[in-house]
């Protein structure tokens, strides 16, 4: 069971201080303004269609806005690890 535990006690430990940081978040949240901006216009359907490269260009063209608001769809994920639950284990 002990690379299990390595396992998710690694991937928490790369949520907490790569993923979940606050600059992050807030980075995630300015292109996330800047693609709801340069394509509100599109349709979902048609959306699923676009490239990386034609995404990335139209957000050049008008910016990346400054961004004080979090904007999320999810909450973030959090993994938290507790040895009592690990299967045998008697502390």
């Amino acid at each position: 069971m002990p690379p299990v535990i390595d396992f998710w006690q690694a991937k928490s430990t790369i949520y907490e201080r790569f993923i979940n940081r606050a600059d992050v978040v807030l980075w995630e949240s300015a292109w996330t303004f800047a693609l709801q901006r340069c394509c509100s216009s599109v349709l979902l359907a048609a959306s699923l269609e676009l490239s990386e490269d034609e995404l990335v260009s139209a957000v050049k063209r008008q910016g990346v806005p400054a961004v004080s608001r979090v904007v999320r769809y999810q909450e973030p994920q959090e993994y938290v690890i507790n040895g009592a639950l690990v299967l045998g284990r008697q502390d």
